[in-house]
């Protein structure tokens, strides 16, 4: 995994997993289907490390990737939020919780 900038400054993540035999996945998906391909060489438990790895990774990222607000009025103490316009003209809000965990919508 490799966080970089892109186009637009945000913070984003490149996977590219190698195999034991030096073949290499460009994604998550991929490396999974290959995982899963080989039930006498992995386990179910190896898809879900590598899920919860690609998860961690993400809740790191998640604060650098988007303008995050604060809002003492409405929002508990480390919790912060963005607006985001649709373009059907609705807004959605998401949350970013002290943890690095993202939610949309308030319920």
């Amino acid at each position: 995994m490799k966080p970089r900038k892109d186009k637009i400054n945000e913070a984003t993540a490149s996977y590219h997993y190698l195999t034991d035999n030096f073949q290499q996945f460009d994604s998550t998906k991929s490396a999974v289907k290959y995982i899963l391909s080989r039930p006498d060489q992995y386990t179910q438990e190896n898809v879900a490390k590598l899920d919860m790895m690609v998860n961690a990774q993400a809740k790191i990222l998640c604060p650098d990737k988007y303008k995050w607000l604060t809002c003492a009025e409405t929002l508990p103490d480390g919790w912060k939020y963005r607006t985001v316009m649709c373009s059907n003209g609705l807004e959605r809000h998401f949350f970013l919780a002290p943890d690095g965990s993202s939610y949309s919508g308030r319920k």
